[in-house]
C-alpha cells in the first residue's frame, strides 16, 4: 500500500498476475478470463467498491461493468484504444 492506496490488477495470465503482484506490487489480482463476477470480487477485496478505477481494456467488453465496481462516489479513468475491427 503507498500513500494509502489499495491497487488490484486485473488481467489474465501467470505471467500478468507475476507481474502485478512481484513487480507493480499490486496488493491483489483478478484474472478476468476465470473470474466469473469481477465486481463482486472486487466488492469482497475492498468492502465497499474502489475509489478509482483506471480502465484501459481495448475491447468494448472490458468497460461493459466496471462501474459495477465502484463505490459510491467513485471515480473511473477510461483511456479508450480500441483494436482494428473490435467491437
Amino acid at each position: 500500500m503507498a500513500a494509502g492506496i489499495r491497487v488490484i490488477g486485473i488481467d489474465t495470465s501467470e505471467a500478468k498476475r507475476k507481474l502485478c503482484i512481484d513487480v507493480l506490487k499490486c496488493d491483489a489480482f483478478i484474472d478476468f478470463a476465470t473470474c466469473a463476477d469481477i465486481p463482486a470480487e472486487v466488492m469482497r477485496i475492498t468492502g465497499r467498491g474502489a475509489h478509482a478505477s483506471i480502465i484501459t481494456g481495448g475491447t468494448a467488453a472490458a468497460y461493459a461493468s466496471w462501474w459495477e465496481s465502484l463505490r459510491t462516489g467513485g471515480t473511473m479513468y477510461v483511456q479508450l484504444f480500441f483494436a482494428k475491427g473490435a467491437s
